[in-house]
């Protein structure tokens, strides 16, 4: 009992050294609680539109993929739609937790992680969806409305909410969190790998771990998801530039 409390102990103390270790190039304070362009309070109510949102598609997702609970919805876990939003709707539930947090909480932290992660990973989800398997989808497998909808919900809803979401706090991108995004592309690389084996055919068609397409794919699809992190940061600097001209400029007419 003892053993197991001191591991546990140290387990979450290694977390938080991590945590600090991110947070070395940047002030540890909450910024997920700085809002840009709108009010506090309106900022306040997206959050609880989004995490509606979300919670809806939720749902949706679990009631499509049929009644057999264990293997249909762990398979689940093999499309990265399922990763992005699984990202995206806990940290739709956790901002609005912990988005008043005090600066030396480590919980904003992982919230605020969870937001860079899902802002980067949906920048590549969506085009991708849209642009390459949409249109496969619709003239061989003959969606129904309903599908339709489902598909627009999940691969274009979410992540303009989440897009908008970015466009409105504080979250910076530094450059040294992007190691938990990399961690997120190898894990999920792995998981397509052990399910195109386990199923002995591809994920996604194009992606069979075989042909040059393949590799191709997969180099393209990582190098876009860490070019939307930066896209993320370099967002953040015009916002906050952007803020502080605003800032001056009125000071300026009152004075």
């Amino acid at each position: 009992m003892t053993s197991k409390k001191h591991s546990a102990q140290g387990t979450l103390c290694e977390s938080q050294g991590f945590l600090e270790k991110l947070w070395n190039d940047l002030e540890p304070k909450n910024t997920l609680n700085t809002s840009f362009f709108i009010s506090r309070d309106f900022h306040k109510k997206f959050r609880y539109f989004t995490l509606i949102i979300n919670t809806i598609t939720f749902l949706w997702t679990l009631n499509i993929t049929g009644t057999d609970m264990a293997p249909t919805h762990f398979s689940l876990l093999q499309f990265l739609t399922i990763w992005g939003f699984m990202i995206c709707y806990l940290y739709s539930i956790l901002v609005i937790v912990w988005q008043d947090a005090p600066d030396h909480s480590d919980k904003w932290k992982c919230t605020y992680i969870l937001g860079e992660v899902g802002f980067a990973l949906q920048l590549m989800i969506c085009p991708f969806f849209f642009v390459v398997l949409f249109p496969v989808m619709l003239t061989e497998l003959k969606l129904g409305p309903i599908d339709i909808a489902y598909n627009i919900l999940i691969h274009g809803v979410v992540p303009v909410l989440v897009w908008l979401e970015t466009f409105f706090n504080g979250v910076a991108f530094p450059s040294n969190h992007r190691i938990v995004l990399n961690w997120v592309i190898a894990a999920y690389l792995l998981n397509n790998l052990v399910w195109t084996v386990l199923q002995q055919r591809p994920v996604y068609p194009p992606v069979d771990w075989r042909s040059p397409t393949s590799y191709f794919l997969k180099v393209f699809a990582t190098l876009t998801v860490i070019g939307g992190f930066i896209l993320g940061g370099k967002l953040y600097v015009w916002k906050k530039d952007k803020y502080l001209h605003h800032s001056n400029e009125k000071q300026t007419k009152s004075s």
